[in-house]
């Protein structure tokens, strides 16, 4: 049986960055994002997280190292793309 295409559709879009102001200047205007969400902290993981929303796109999440001892530092810094 072939499986459907609107049965297999992205969740969403993780993007490492730096700089959320910058991010979500160049990603919001690319993908047409019409809001974004507060930032939330994940202590564990050593990361800040937002979410951009869009009618017609998968949610963007943007993810920023909380510190250089975060795991995603190590991905900006070997510049590494992560599937997830």
């Amino acid at each position: 049986m072939k499986p459907k295409s609107e049965h297999f559709r992205f969740d969403h879009l993780g993007l490492v960055c730096r700089d959320f102001s910058a991010t979500r200047t160049s990603v919001g205007g690319i993908h047409g994002i019409d809001a974004w969400s507060e930032v939330f902290q994940d202590p564990i993981q050593k990361v800040e997280v937002q979410f951009g929303l869009s009618s017609h796109a998968p949610v963007i999440e943007l993810i920023r190292p909380l510190g250089i001892d975060s795991p995603i530092a190590q991905v900006l810094d070997r510049k590494a793309n992560v599937l997830n």
